[in-house]
């Protein structure tokens, strides 16, 4: 895949989130926010300009108010789970599903949660 083929694919991936009625933000394969669309942006109260860029677990802040481990950080390394069966998480095929309580967002609103990995054909995390 050339970088302008991929470059052009997250870029439509992009738009294509920023269209979803649904809280929807999307991590490179370092874990830096490439997406943080309009309806995550309204329910965390945090604009996407202040959310773009952030890494090292800074995602779930608004979530938790603490760096922890959020469903897209087990879909992009998914040796952080050791132990599928307690962790809450099932597959429903290459798509990781999970209840999960964010205490940050209303008073620890639960949301059911879903998140992939987007794969090259080489196998490597876009």
């Amino acid at each position: 895949m050339t970088f302008d083929g991929h470059k052009s694919l997250m870029t439509l991936l992009a738009r294509i989130a920023e269209c979803a009625c649904d809280p929807c933000f999307a991590l490179n394969a370092r874990g830096c926010v490439t997406v943080w669309n309009k309806a995550v942006a309204s329910l965390t109260g945090i604009p996407a300009k202040e959310m773009i860029g952030r890494s090292d677990g800074e995602h779930a802040l608004p979530f938790h108010g603490r760096k922890e481990a959020l469903l897209v950080d087990y879909a992009l390394r998914p040796e952080l789970l050791d132990d599928i069966a307690g962790s809450g998480v099932r597959r429903e095929g290459d798509v990781l599903v999970r209840e999960e309580c964010f205490p940050g967002i209303s008073g620890g609103r639960t949301f059911h949660t879903r998140a992939a990995a987007l794969i090259d054909a080489r196998g490597a995390v876009l």
